[in-house]
C-alpha cells in the first residue's frame, strides 16, 4: 500500500492480480449484469489508485477495504437504477406497424400501461400502512437499504426493522395479492 500511495503502477497491478477475481465473484452476487460488474470493478481500482493515501491498516485489511469500496459502488449503482422510471416513447404509442409481436407493436405499450397500473396500486397500498411500516418498506425496496442500514438510520434495533417489514409485507400481500407484493 505504501508503494501504491507513492504512485507505483506496479503495486496497483499486483493488487489487481491478487484481488480482482475474488472481488468480481462478490460483485456477481450483488449485480446481475456482467458489464455493470466489470465497470464497478474498474471503478473500484480507480478509487483505490486515487485514494491509496487514505488507507489505514489499523482499520482493517487491504482486502476488506477493497470489498467495502466495491460494495459501496455496487449499492450506489443499484440504487441509482431503482430511482429511474422507465420512459415511454412519445410518438406512435399505440400504432402497431408490424403486428403486436413485431417491432413497433403495441405489446411494449400495453406492458408499460400494466406496469403503471401496478405501480399505482402499490403506491395506494403503501398509503394504507402505518408510517413506521411504510418507512422501512420504502427504505428497503425503493432505496435499497439493508435491515441493518435501516436500523442505523432510524436508530432502532434490527429486530424492530424486521418485524415492521414482515407486518408491512403481509399487509401488502393481502391488499395486492401474491403477485403484486414485494417478495421476501
Amino acid at each position: 500500500m505504501a508503494r501504491l500511495a507513492a504512485g507505483d503502477v506496479g503495486a496497483l497491478e499486483e493488487l489487481y492480480d491478487r484481488h480482482a477475481a475474488t472481488l468480481y465473484g462478490v460483485l456477481a452476487r450483488l449485480v446481475p449484469n456482467r458489464l455493470d460488474r466489470e465497470e464497478i470493478l474498474q471503478e473500484t481500482f480507480l478509487a483505490v489508485w486515487r485514494h491509496a493515501r487514505t488507507y489505514d491498516g489499523r482499520r482493517g485489511s487491504v482486502s476488506s477495504w477493497l470489498y467495502a469500496i466495491a460494495h459501496r459502488k455496487a449499492i450506489d449503482l443499484l440504487r441509482s437504477r431503482r430511482m429511474r422510471r422507465p420512459e415511454l416513447p412519445s410518438d406512435g404509442l399505440l400504432a402497431s406497424r408490424s403486428g403486436p409481436d413485431g417491432p413497433g407493436g403495441a405489446e411494449p405499450v400495453l406492458d408499460a400501461i400494466q406496469a403503471s397500473e401496478q405501480r399505482d396500486a402499490v403506491v395506494q397500498a403503501l398509503g394504507t400502512l402505518q408510517p413506521e411500516q411504510r418507512d422501512v418498506v420504502v427504505l428497503a425496496y425503493f432505496y435499497g437499504y439493508s435491515s441493518s442500514e435501516i436500523a442505523a438510520l432510524r436508530q432502532i434495533p434490527v429486530g424492530t426493522v424486521k418485524s415492521r417489514m414482515q407486518r408491512a409485507l403481509d399487509r401488502l400481500r393481502r391488499l395486492l395479492g401474491r403477485e403484486g407484493a414485494p417478495g421476501r
